[in-house]
């Protein structure tokens, strides 16, 4: 059994999402952060279930995907790490450089 770890840019991501609901539907906003955050319990037992991320040619990064949002993850040695939840309708690639800026 992996350990299954929120990186802080993953939990902004989770915050920000909810804030953009909070303000037209505060209960579709928590409902929305409780399934994105709870995707991701089965994979402390089945780390591979989630599809590999296409634009990415890496083995290690996967992803679950929960109402349009992208839960993206990378298989560690004894842990998962949740990196980022994106809307599929992002850019996934200009996501990620501007998080390295």
């Amino acid at each position: 059994m992996a350990d299954v770890v929120w990186a802080e840019e993953a939990l902004s991501d989770l915050e920000a999402i909810g804030d953009y609901f909070e303000r037209t539907s505060p209960q579709y906003a928590s409902t929305i952060v409780d399934r994105l955050y709870s995707c991701v319990e089965p994979l402390a037992e089945h780390p591979k279930m989630g599809r590999r991320v296409p634009e990415v040619d890496h083995m290690s990064l996967r992803e679950r995907i929960v109402e349009g949002y992208r839960v993206l993850y990378q298989l560690r040695e004894g842990r998962i790490e949740i990196i980022a939840v994106v809307h599929s309708r992002q850019n996934l690639p200009k996501k990620f450089r501007q998080r390295e800026s």
